[in-house]
């Protein structure tokens, strides 16, 4: 699911450079220091790794691109709207908005371990020690061992209004396989918003 630019978010993932939009050649620490000090400033923990081993479906190398999973820190009480954090992210690395995409995180774990592609094997495999993070190593490790895909509530209160109240639209929204492990919280949420009705 996208999220609204307009929308404010704690977690989000983001993709630096597309196939329409590649980012400009330049020295991988170019990217990394400014993605460092732009996380450092704006984000609770960050994680993000430069893609580039990845193939395309005819074996060619794919163009260059970041990815990064976001847990913002609040600003004057609230979080950032994401169309925010796309204007601060392309002022910063001097990119064009357009090359930057930008989605609400589903998953915490999932979306840190798809910087290395730890469920894709099919995909080209990244180091841990290629992933720039606030995360110690051990921590990052344990993140990338779990078997915890874990779901951020948030999400789910989102879908959960986005469907309003339906399970068999919410079970369409997220998949089965999403729904039955988090089928309780789904409920305590639906009920919780039945309740304000």
């Amino acid at each position: 699911m996208k999220a609204p630019l307009s929308s404010k978010r704690k977690n989000v993932s983001v993709i630096l450079g597309s196939k329409k939009y590649p980012l400009p050649p330049r020295d991988k620490n170019f990217y990394y220091e400014r993605l460092r000090t732009y996380c450092e400033q704006n984000c609770n923990t960050y994680a993000f790794i430069m893609h580039d081993k990845d193939l395309d479906e005819n074996g060619e190398q794919k163009f260059l691109h970041i990815h990064m999973a976001l847990v913002m820190s609040k600003r004057n009480k609230d979080y950032p709207k994401l169309c925010t954090i796309l204007n601060e992210l392309s002022k910063e690395c001097e990119i064009d908005g357009q090359s930057i995409q930008i989605d609400e995180m589903t998953s915490e774990n999932g979306s840190i371990q798809y910087l290395i592609h730890k469920r894709d094997p099919q995909k080209a495999q990244y180091e841990e020690s290629d992933v720039v993070t606030s995360y110690t190593g051990e921590e990052l490790h344990t993140i990338m061992e779990s078997d915890i895909d874990t779901m951020c509530v948030s999400y789910l209160i989102n879908v959960v209004d986005e469907c309003r109240c339906d399970r068999i639209a919410i079970m369409q929204k997220i998949g089965l396989r999403y729904y039955k492990e988090y089928r309780n919280v789904i409920l305590d949420i639906i009920n919780t918003r039945l309740c304000r009705v």
